[in-house]
């Protein structure tokens, strides 16, 4: 894997700082039900049912425990607000890069693709062509049944078996390279006469292009 820049490594360092909040958060909601346990007081391990019980289990425990206890546990079940909201905060961070960023928005247009794994996917690999374009177009690719498939100056030769993937037969995929833009525009707007209503059979302008 390639040398990550300094722009990559300052997406990367949120994405460990939270990672680092939630592990935190976790160990702490653990161990007060842990606590609590060991007075008899058991609690879900659901954290909006626990958030919603907390108050009451407190007041019960007050009755046979030491207030300077029970003052401890709830200064300590409050504090995880606080780092729900230091995650929110490094969220909406990483969100308003991906709005700027065009590989990470294109990123999370696949299907189970999210803002935390799309910014991390392309802090982590760079933004490069070939990163999964190709599964963008899968439904409308899928729609052509059996007709060809034409690409005009591709970036990359596509990968056969990722074509096997997304249901594109190699043999019906037509690259066309062209030395020269226009050459390469002329050909797209030819594939585009082509498919066009007002296209009349038996009619094809002719150029030769030095492909």
């Amino acid at each position: 894997m390639a040398v990550k820049t300094e722009a990559q490594q300052a997406v990367l360092a949120p994405h460990r700082m939270r990672q680092q909040l939630v592990k935190f958060r976790t160990m702490q909601i653990n161990s007060l039900r842990g606590l609590l346990t060991e007075y008899g007081e058991v609690m879900g391990k659901d954290r909006a049912a626990s958030d919603k019980a907390i108050s009451a289990v407190l007041a019960r425990v007050l009755d046979r425990l030491p207030a300077v206890l029970v003052d401890a546990l709830r200064e300590q079940w409050n504090g995880l607000t606080k780092l729900d909201e230091q995650i929110a905060v490094i969220e909406r961070r990483l969100h308003r890069w991906m709005l700027e960023n065009k590989a990470v928005k294109s990123t999370t247009e696949i299907p189970g693709v999210g803002v935390l794994t799309a910014t991390a996917a392309v802090a982590t690999m760079g933004q490069q062509a070939g990163v999964g374009e190709m599964r963008l177009l899968r439904p409308a690719l899928s729609a052509l049944g059996k007709w060809p498939v034409a690409t005009v100056q591709p970036p990359h030769v596509p990968n056969g078996l990722g074509l096997e993937y997304i249901g594109l037969s190699p043999d019906r995929l037509l690259q066309i390279r062209a030395t020269k833009t226009a050459n390469a525009l002329w050909s797209a707007m030819q594939m585009l006469h082509a498919g066009s209503p007002q296209n009349k059979p038996g009619i094809t302008r002719q150029r030769t292009l030095p492909l």
